[in-house]
């Protein structure tokens, strides 16, 4: 095998590493780069002002480079915008849907929440009425037999303990999921604040930068998700 030869080979593997550790894992709203470098937050009296996200440096770098040696190999007879467009727009993109075909025995050889994957979800601050109201948003998509109902709790960060009642929220509307079906829901509910606390102080917190928690629960399991989608 040749040196030429030896580059590209090198590179392909080096853009499939990439791809595979920036794909979400299951049950969870992070990829494998994420837990290998965390998220840097720098704090002020103990509240998260700002974070820095340099995970996402790495595939870039790495895609980068991949494509680079992928030029330099001159395997292609092809421009190299043409091979960065078929690289970018049409390989990578393909692979990760691909690699997350994957994770569905995952949630297939589960039941009940378990078998239960949550495809996006939001949490925001709004304002109804001159009142603070927490939304979720959330996609979610079953993989097994019919759901009749689950509901799904809100666990705040810790942080929040002082500024809340309760930093855990039970929704009231269940969910339910026809087999292999997905399904959009949202539910806004008021925020109530301890006392000596006022919406304005949210902003002081770091609920914009903090992970939290969402439950899952059925009458049989219940299973826990991280995620950091707050805004």
């Amino acid at each position: 095998m040749n040196i030429k030869n030896k580059r590209y080979i090198r590179a392909i593997i080096i853009a499939l590493i990439m791809v595979l550790i920036s794909v979400e894992l299951p049950y969870s709203d992070k990829a494998i780069i994420q837990y290998l470098i965390p998220v840097i937050n720098f704090k002020t009296n103990g509240v998260v002002k700002t974070s820095i996200f340099l995970s996402g440096l790495v595939p870039l770098v790495g895609l980068l480079w991949s494509y680079r040696e992928i030029c330099n190999s001159n395997r292609f007879k092809a421009s190299r915008l043409a091979i960065f467009i078929v690289m970018f727009v049409i390989v990578v993109p393909f692979v990760i849907s691909k690699i997350d075909v994957i994770k569905a025995p995952i949630y297939y050889l589960n039941s009940g929440v378990k078998s239960v994957e949550i495809k996006d979800s939001n949490l925001s601050i709004v304002q109804e009425n001159n009142k603070e109201m927490l939304r979720i948003e959330l996609e979610a998509k079953s993989y097994r037999n019919n759901i009749d109902g689950f509901q799904i709790a809100i666990v705040l960060s810790d942080t929040l303990e002082n500024y809340l009642e309760n930093n855990y929220i039970l929704l009231g509307d269940k969910i339910r999921l026809g087999r292999s079906s997905h399904t959009n829901f949202a539910e806004t509910v008021e925020l109530k604040f301890a006392d000596g606390y006022e919406n304005d102080d949210l902003f002081y917190s770091s609920i914009y930068n903090d992970d939290y928690k969402l439950i899952l629960i059925d009458q049989d399991n219940s299973i826990e998700l991280r995620r950091n989608d707050t805004y």
